[in-house]
C-alpha cells in the first residue's frame, strides 16, 4: 500500500541497491561532473551479452516496481529523475547499468503517481533531450522500453503552453531524417547487392526500431489530446502507407522525405511487419476511448482503400495485418457497413490464401477471424466453409514459425473451430468439411503441448454434436 511505498522511498534502498550492483566510477571522475568515460563500440557478443545482463537485472527489479504504483513523493521523483538526467551520453557499461535500475522506477512513478508540477522544468526539459537519442541508440532492449515510457509520460503530461504540437516537433527533428536516410541505405544495398550481410540486417534493424518509435510518439498524442490529435492522424496514415506499400512521405514543415523499403523483398517484408505492430500498438494499448479507437480506425482505413488489391487475394502483409487490428480492437457495430464489409473480405481472403504470411501477422489475422465468429456476422456465416478451409491450412502451415508463435497460431485455429458451431443455424455448410477438421483434430490430439491436447479434446467434442 501507500505506506509501505512512502517507507521504501524514505529508506533510499533503491540508490543503496544501485551502488552495490553497479561497479564505483573512477576515483577522477566525480559524479558532479556529468560526463561519462568514453569507450569503443560494443561487439555483436559484447551487446548480446549486456542484453543478457539487462533483462537478468530488470527481472530483478521487477517485484520492487508496485512500491512505485501506489505513492511517489515529490522529493523522491525529482531524486530519481536528478539521478537519471547526471548519465548522459557518451555512456559506458557502468551507464548503461546506471539507467537499467533508474529508468525502471521514474517510469513506473511517471506513470501512476508523480506530479509534473513538483518537478523542475530544466531537468524534465534536460531528460526528454537525452531519452530519443537513447531509444534509437544500441541500448538493450529493455531499458529503451522503460525509456520510452518515460518519453510517452513527459509528451502526454507536459504543458508548456506552447501552441506547437511537442510530438510532432520530436518525430520531424529526431525520426523523419534518421528514417529516410536508413531507406537511402537500403536502397544503395539492395541495388549494389552489398555482402556485407550484418551491415544491411542492422540498418534493417535501426529503421525498424525508428518506425515503432513513431508508434509511440502517436501514442503520446492521442493522450494529450487538443491539437496533438491531428498530430495522431498524420503518425497514423504514415505507418499504414509504410505497413501496405512500404512506402510513404514525410512531410514536415521544412520539406517533404520520400521514405521507400519497397526495392527488396526482404527489407519490403521487414518494414511492414514493424509498421503493422506500431499500428497494433498504438490500437491495443493506452486509455483511449472508444470514439479515439473509432477515429484512428476510419482514418487507417482510408489509408487502406488506395493500397487494397482490387482483387483481394493479392494484398501485403501489411493490408491484412492492419485490416485485422482495426476489427480486434474496434467495436464492430461502429463501423459503417461499407468499412466492415471491406474488412471482412480482406480477411476472409487472407485467411483463405496459401501464400506464406508471417507468423505475427497469421496470429493477429487468427484473432480478427475470431472475433467475427464471435459476433456472428452474417458475413462469417455465409462463408464457414471458406473459413473452415482456412482455418485448417493456418493450422497445418505453422511450421516455418519459431515455437511461440506457432503454438499461438495452432491454439487461435482451435478457438476459432470451436466457436463455429455456436454461429451454425443449419449443419449444413459444414457437412462436407467436417471429416476434414475430425481428421486435423485428431492429430491435434497427439501434439506433445498439453494445452494443444486439451483445446483438440474440447474442439472435438463440440464438432461431434453437429
Amino acid at each position: 500500500g501507500a505506506n509501505a511505498s512512502e517507507a521504501f522511498q524514505k529508506s533510499d534502498f533503491l540508490f543503496k541497491l544501485r551502488s552495490i550492483l553497479l561497479p564505483q566510477r573512477s576515483s577522477h571522475v566525480e559524479e558532479n561532473t556529468r560526463v561519462s568515460s568514453l569507450e569503443l563500440p560494443m561487439t555483436i557478443e559484447e551487446t548480446a551479452t549486456e542484453e543478457q545482463e539487462t533483462r537478468q537485472l530488470a527481472a530483478l527489479l521487477e517485484p520492487l516496481l508496485p512500491l512505485y504504483t501506489f505513492y511517489v513523493s515529490p522529493s523522491h521523483m525529482s531524486e530519481l529523475l536528478v539521478a537519471t538526467t547526471k548519465v548522459i551520453p557518451p555512456l559506458d557499461s557502468g551507464d548503461r547499468k546506471r539507467l537499467g535500475i533508474l529508468l525502471p522506477f521514474l517510469s513506473t512513478g511517471l506513470q501512476h503517481s508523480a506530479s509534473f508540477a513538483d518537478l523542475k522544468a530544466e531537468d524534465v526539459n534536460e531528460l526528454m533531450s537525452f531519452l530519443p537519442e537513447l531509444i534509437l541508440s544500441n541500448m538493450a532492449s529493455t531499458t529503451k522500453m522503460y525509456a520510452t515510457s518515460c518519453l510517452i509520460s513527459f509528451l502526454s503530461k507536459k504543458q508548456d503552453g506552447n501552441e506547437e504540437c511537442p510530438c510532432l516537433a520530436l518525430w520531424e527533428t529526431q525520426v523523419v531524417r534518421l528514417t529516410h536516410r536508413l531507406s537511402q541505405e537500403t536502397k544503395e544495398s539492395v541495388a549494389k547487392k552489398v555482402k556485407q550481410r550484418e551491415r544491411f540486417i542492422a540498418t534493417l534493424k535501426q529503421a525498424g526500431e525508428t518506425i515503432s518509435f513513431t508508434g509511440s510518439i502517436a501514442s503520446a498524442a492521442i493522450q494529450r489530446g487538443g491539437s496533438s490529435s491531428q498530430t495522431a492522424d498524420k503518425l497514423v496514415r504514415f505507418l499504414i502507407s509504410l505497413a501496405c506499400t512500404g512506402k510513404a512521405e514525410a512531410v514536415c514543415s521544412n520539406g517533404t522525405f520520400p521514405i521507400d523499403f519497397s526495392t527488396g523483398p526482404r527489407a519490403l517484408t521487414a518494414i511492414q511487419i514493424c509498421s503493422v505492430s506500431a499500428f497494433g500498438g498504438i490500437m491495443s494499448s493506452g486509455p483511449y476511448a472508444a470514439l479515439w479507437k473509432q477515429r484512428l480506425s476510419f482514418v487507417a482505413w482510408q489509408s487502406i482503400l488506395p493500397a487494397r488489391s482490387a482483387t483481394v487475394k493479392e494484398n501485403s502483409f501489411g493490408v491484412i495485418g492492419a485490416s485485422a487490428f482495426i476489427v480486434c480492437c474496434n467495436n464492430w457495430k461502429g463501423m459503417s457497413t461499407k468499412m466492415s464489409s471491406g474488412l471482412t473480405d480482406i480477411l476472409l481472403h487472407g485467411v483463405s490464401s496459401r501464400r506464406d504470411l508471417p507468423g505475427s501477422v497469421r496470429k493477429i489475422l487468427l484473432s480478427a477471424v475470431v472475433k467475427l465468429l464471435s459476433l456472428k456476422t452474417i458475413a462469417a456465416e455465409q462463408n464457414i466453409p471458406t473459413i473452415v478451409t482456412g482455418v485448417l491450412l493456418c493450422y497445418a502451415s505453422t511450421d516455418k514459425y519459431g515455437a511461440s508463435d506457432a503454438l499461438a497460431c495452432k491454439l487461435l485455429a482451435l478457438q476459432a473451430l470451436q466457436t463455429i458451431p455456436s454461429v451454425l443455424s443449419t449443419r449444413a455448410p459444414v457437412v462436407s468439411v467436417k471429416p476434414a477438421v475430425v481428421s486435423v483434430l485428431e492429430q491435434a490430439m497427439v501434439e506433445k503441448n498439453s494445452l494443444l491436447r486439451h483445446a483438440a479434446v474440447e474442439v472435438r467434442n463440440s464438432w461431434f454434436v453437429i
